[in-house]
C-alpha cells in the first residue's frame, strides 16, 4: 500500500478535484481502493465558517460593553446599598456577562483548533436560559410593585412569584 500525501492552499475560495489514473501497457477491468483522510488545518486562527465568522468579534464586543454595564451596577451598588431591584438586575447582567464569556471561550476556541466544544456550547445555553429566568422574576417583582412602593412582598404576592 502507498501513502501519498497532497496539500491544497484553500485560504481563497477554490475547488479542487481529485482523479485517479492508471496507466498500464494492456487495458483490463479492475478495482482500485482509495482511501481519502482530509484534514482541514487552520494556522492563523482566523477562520470560521463563512455563517460563523463575525460572531466571535461580535461577542468580544458584547463581551466588553457587558463588562462595562456590571463595572457600573458594581459601583452603583456599593454608593446605594439595600437596593433588592439593583441586586437582582446586577445578577441577570452578571449571568449574561458569564454567558458572553463563554462564547467568547467557545468561538475562539472554534477559530483557532476548528473543533466544537458541546460542553461549551451547552454552558452557555444553560446560562442563558438562568439570565432570562432571573430577569423575567425581576420584572414581574417590578410588575407586582416590589421596592417601587415597599421593599418587602406581601405573602400572597410571593405565592404569585413562585
Amino acid at each position: 500500500m502507498r501513502r501519498q500525501a497532497f496539500a491544497f492552499n484553500v485560504t481563497e475560495r477554490t475547488e479542487y478535484t481529485l482523479v485517479l489514473l492508471t496507466c498500464a501497457s494492456t487495458a483490463h477491468d479492475g478495482f482500485v481502493n482509495v482511501a481519502l483522510d482530509v484534514e482541514m488545518v487552520n494556522p492563523d486562527g482566523e477562520h470560521l465558517p463563512v455563517d460563523r465568522a463575525p460572531l466571535l468579534n461580535v461577542y468580544w464586543f458584547f463581551f466588553v460593553v457587558y463588562s462595562a454595564g456590571l463595572a457600573a451596577a458594581c459601583f452603583i451598588a456599593a454608593t446605594l446599598r439595600r437596593r433588592p431591584l439593583l441586586q437582582a438586575t446586577m445578577v441577570a447582567v452578571g449571568v449574561k456577562w458569564l454567558e458572553t464569556l463563554i462564547k467568547v471561550i467557545h468561538y475562539g476556541m472554534l477559530s483557532r483548533a476548528g473543533r466544537e466544544s458541546n460542553v461549551l456550547a451547552q454552558a452557555s445555553l444553560l446560562a442563558g436560559h438562568v439570565q432570562d429566568g432571573v430577569l423575567l422574576a425581576t420584572l414581574l417583582l417590578v410588575a407586582l410593585g416590589w421596592t417601587i412602593t415597599r421593599a418587602a412582598l406581601t405573602r400572597r404576592e410571593g405565592q404569585v412569584c413562585v
